[in-house]
């Protein structure tokens, strides 16, 4: 009987312990944020001679596969390691010459900012006029895919990244004649970017 006492002490001591493991686990663990992102993907680095001079730019596929409307309103920012950033800014001047060159009906930035349905796609030009002919390196950031965030402090919520595409391009040679180098692409996914310190993210402000 005393033997059968101890056992069932032990096992109850063992339960509470399990119990209570839980239940700190429980406390830790936090809700999952649910995000939404476009589908995209891009066609490289081009370059196009228009007026005699040599414009860089890329194409790119979006397609809104969320299950609701999202705003499509993307900034396309380029870092070169020679220290220049520069933006793609809508470019109707030139969108016709490329047009012509991939033989598609490509949307300019302006042309591309819209409230995009469930299931929509469309695909555009980002134009780059005042990448540095010199760089080797050519960083793109793109904002405005997806709303997927994540506190740098997670107990204080404080400060956050936004998820942004990050594309990165090697096109070794010198900046004599750009539209004839070869252009490989070094990095394509997604990657964590800071963008200041913030008691909440943006989307629980406006809730």
């Amino acid at each position: 009987m005393k033997r059968l006492t101890c056992c069932v002490a032990a096992l109850l001591a063992l339960a509470l312990v399990w119990t209570q493991g839980w239940a700190v686990r429980d406390e830790q663990a936090q809700p999952p944020r649910k995000f939404w992102r476009f589908d995209f993907k891009h066609t490289g680095l081009h370059y196009i001679r228009v007026g005699g001079k040599a414009v860089s730019y890329t194409t790119y596929m979006v397609k809104n596969n969320t299950g609701a409307p999202r705003i499509f309103a993307p900034i396309f920012r380029v870092e070169a390691e020679t220290g220049r950033l520069t933006y793609a800014i809508p470019s109707p001047g030139v969108l016709p010459a490329i047009r012509r060159k991939h033989g598609m009906e490509l949307k300019d930035l302006n042309e591309a900012t819209r409230v995009m349905k469930p299931g929509e796609s469309l695909t555009g030009v980002a134009v780059f006029y005042q990448l540095d002919p010199q760089a080797d390196h050519v960083k793109l950031y793109i904002t405005g895919l997806t709303d997927c965030y994540r506190y740098q402090d997670e107990d204080n919520r404080k400060g956050y990244q936004r998820q942004v595409r990050h594309v990165h391009w090697f096109r070794p040679g010198d900046g004599a004649d750009r539209p004839g180098d070869r252009v490989d692409t070094v990095f394509d996914g997604w990657v964590w970017r800071s963008v200041g310190v913030a008691a909440t993210a943006p989307e629980e402000e406006e809730k």
